[in-house]
């Protein structure tokens, strides 16, 4: 990621022209966590929602499913117009030999990601760094403005945060590991 869009600020997916919707999802087969947030010009961008997603039936077509219906039906209810582009932007679930226990169901959470087209996949270590859960959310915590956290779950929803970080860091309002980007 970095190669391609730089270490510091500024967006880290293929942009198009103009504003558009960027849905960022933390990838689960129970559970995904989804931030939706609106790209203005060159370095604005807003928070517009952000939730956790529940399977009801375990399929992997359905959780994908339920996370595109949540976008659609989110973006139709927002003030902003429907009409504008979608980027799809995720963090891809990696089984790391230092950790052989997570990620037991890598399979099939890569199979709920297989079936959304992504403009950009993010590995944990390029969105996230190695920086313990706690710390980092508390890093995204005050990256969001007072009206974005008022958007927010409960912190108890560690998925709709990811999906809240992986949003800051695909619209270049952090760095890997929730820095604040150099002005």
């Amino acid at each position: 990621i970095s190669r391609r869009y730089g270490r510091g600020a500024g967006f880290k997916y293929p942009r198009p022209e103009g504003a558009h919707y960027v849905v960022a999802v933390d990838l689960g087969t129970r559970q995904c966590g989804v931030a939706l947030g609106v790209v203005s010009g060159r370095s604005s961008s807003e928070l517009l929602a952000c939730a956790t997603v529940h399977q009801r039936d375990g399929d992997t077509a359905g959780m994908a499913g339920q996370v595109l219906g949540w976008a659609i039906d989110t973006i139709e209810s927002c003030i902003h117009s429907p009409f504008m582009p979608i980027i799809l932007v995720c963090e891809w679930p990696v089984k790391y030999d230092w950790d052989p226990d997570k990620h037991e169901d890598i399979e099939s959470l890569q199979a709920v990601g297989r079936l959304i087209p992504w403009h950009e996949k993010y590995e944990p270590s390029e969105w996230k760094a190695q920086v313990k859960k706690a710390p980092h959310r508390l890093r995204i915590k005050g990256l969001l403005r007072a009206a974005e956290l008022e958007l927010m779950p409960p912190t108890t929803h560690h998925d709709a945060w990811d999906a809240a970080g992986i949003f800051l860091f695909a619209a270049g309002r952090c760095r890997a590991g929730g820095v604040k980007p150099c002005a």
